[in-house]
């Protein structure tokens, strides 16, 4: 993919996932277990479920809802 290839050459770290599910899991891999987690505002992490895979693999987190 074009956008992920352009997003490389300047040194960034991307990633091309084909569904959601994909995404969700790509998310979770990218997370240290021992790192504590917390988000912004994004509306992303709740579409694709993140917030509740965290939570059912006992990552710390800081929850700002």
């Amino acid at each position: 993919m074009k956008a992920v290839e352009a997003l490389q050459k300047r040194h960034f770290d991307a990633y091309y996932c084909s569904s959601c599910e994909e995404a969700a899991a790509k998310v979770l891999e990218l997370i240290p277990s021992d790192d504590v987690v917390s988000w912004g505002g994004a509306s992303t992490i709740d579409e694709l479920g993140v917030k509740e895979l965290v939570r059912q693999r006992n990552q710390k987190l800081i929850d700002r809802d």
